[in-house]
This record gives structure tokens, C-alpha cells and sequence, in this order.
């Protein structure tokens, strides 16, 4: 949704410090990939966002922007 400037975000510091901290890690060895906090992080607005982001689907017609 970010890249494809679908939504956006206020500028809450604490959900954003999240967001930005958000990572892909591959498994070297079979290659799967799992997205999370670093070690010691939180990811819980990360989340949230993803799950209202999911559930609104594709019936955001404007790029909408998710308050937390």
C-alpha cells in the first residue's frame, strides 16, 4: 500500500519508530522469509496497521490515512 501510494500515515512517533524498525529476514538456508521487530522490538502498530489495511481491502478508493 505505501509503495503503490494507496495510504499514509500521521506522524505518531512510536508507531512510526515501529514501522521503520519492521524487518524481512530470510532463511538462508530454505530461503523462507519472515517479517518482524528486531530482536527486543515491538511490533504490535505494525501490525494493526496491516490487519485495518487488509480488512479495508480494495475499497479504499482515496489513499486513506490510518490514525493510531
Amino acid at each position: 500500500g505505501f509503495e503503490r501510494s494507496e495510504v499514509g500515515v500521521l506522524d505518531h512517533k512510536v508507531a512510526n519508530e515501529e514501522l521503520m524498525a519492521y524487518q524481512e529476514l530470510v532463511n538462508p538456508q530454505t530461503n523462507v522469509v519472515r517479517y518482524s521487530a528486531p530482536d527486543g522490538g515491538h511490533d504490535d502498530t505494525v501490525i494493526a496497521r496491516m490487519l485495518a489495511y487488509h480488512v479495508l481491502g480494495d475499497s479504499v478508493g482515496e489513499p486513506a490515512i490510518l490514525d493510531w
